[in-house]
């Protein structure tokens, strides 16, 4: 793993610019969701269809190119 060589202020901004996101835009698509969610890229993560919940302490990693969905679809069962 490399060393990250950013300034601490500029980590520190990323840091909370990533929570702003997160509260903001990702964690209410969701039906539910514990505590301690994090997330390296939230804007790479998608969310699509009803019933998606989280437990607690739930990491994403989503990669710079790759979108992680998360999806959900009726299939006529009940």
């Amino acid at each position: 793993m490399r060393r990250d060589r950013r300034p601490y202020v500029i980590r520190r901004l990323r840091d909370a610019w990533i929570g702003f996101y997160t509260r903001r835009f990702l964690l209410p698509a969701f039906d539910a969701a514990g505590e301690g969610f994090l997330s390296n890229s939230p804007w790479n993560i998608k969310i699509w269809g009803a019933g998606i919940t989280l437990g607690r302490h739930v990491h994403i990693n989503a990669s710079r190119g790759g979108i992680v969905r998360l999806t959900t679809w009726r299939t006529g069962m009940r």
